[in-house]
């Protein structure tokens, strides 16, 4: 199995595609033993969105616009 780095480019709201400009950070947390890697992200307009990734089920949420 490749390891590789995750890192969200674009993602879909509203049947719009945003784009991410810059990731501000990057961290690990857990929920309910379930481990993500939540992702701070600033798009072109500067709007900041907060993206996890659950490890386990291979699912991205959108959490905080």
């Amino acid at each position: 199995m490749a390891s590789g780095k995750i890192e969200p480019v674009k993602f879909r709201l509203d049947d719009k595609v945003v784009r991410i400009q810059k990731i501000n950070k990057i961290y690990e947390e857990k929920y309910v033993g379930n481990k993500r890697i939540v992702f701070v992200c600033q798009t072109p307009n500067g709007s900041l969105y907060e993206i996890k990734y659950e490890i386990d089920s291979k699912d991205w949420y959108l959490f905080k616009k």
